[in-house]
């Protein structure tokens, strides 16, 4: 690979990590910490009015 192309992809590379972090520290930054789950009522999703159900089979594992 020829050093001005090593150079070129390695530039882009950091501007796009560069955005990224940007983008995650301004999302980050605006007062959402952490998920909204009621840790008293976990099944409930709290943006909606939709329960979530468990699964309704059982597995079996061996006993050994």
């Amino acid at each position: 690979m020829p050093i001005w192309l090593r150079n070129f992809t390695f530039k882009q590379i950091a501007e796009y990590k560069e955005q990224e972090r940007d983008a995650y520290k301004k999302a980050a930054s605006k007062g959402k910490k952490g998920t909204n789950i009621d840790l008293n009522n976990p099944g409930k999703v709290p943006d909606s009015r939709r329960q979530i159900n468990p699964p309704n089979y059982i597995t079996k594992a061996s006993k050994k």
